[in-house]
């Protein structure tokens, strides 16, 4: 009995390995396809927003939300 549970907990922990690796590539993927999207209405809105002369407050907040970001990393 306990070879069989041992044989169900090893079984177990394989699969649990093989759903990380599936998450952990989903993740990526989902953020490479995210950052390509945002990137192109960015620079749909910052065209309209040039086109029409208006003040960019959304290219501003991205600059300013990179900016903290490299300032956390580098405080790692």
């Amino acid at each position: 009995e306990v070879g069989v549970l041992n044989r169900e907990i090893s079984s177990l922990k394989s699969h649990i390995k093989g759903l990380q690796t599936n998450i952990r590539v989903l993740y990526i993927q989902t953020k490479k396809v995210l950052k390509e999207q945002f990137k192109v209405l960015r620079g749909i809105v910052k065209n309209e927003l040039d086109r029409k002369g208006v003040d960019n407050q959304f290219e501003r907040e991205h600059k300013r939300e990179i900016s903290r970001h490299r300032d956390f990393d580098r405080e790692r």
